[in-house]
């Protein structure tokens, strides 16, 4: 299934007023602008595989 953000660019490229419309559909509480904090925290990467051999469901 496909994720329904796709069509938005993802959470981090979507327009704010859409992001919030889905957000409120399933409600979500997304905050898109403290992503870039966390992946340096985390030392991780968008796309990067994880470690331990989570794989997402499609």
């Amino acid at each position: 299934m496909p994720d329904p953000r796709d069509h938005l660019g993802g959470a981090l490229e979507a327009e704010p007023v859409e992001l919030a419309a889905l957000n409120a559909r399933y409600g979500l509480e997304m905050q898109p602008e403290t992503v870039p904090e966390l992946l340096e925290r985390f030392a991780l990467q968008i796309g990067e595989p994880l470690s331990g051999g989570w794989v997402p469901q499609r």
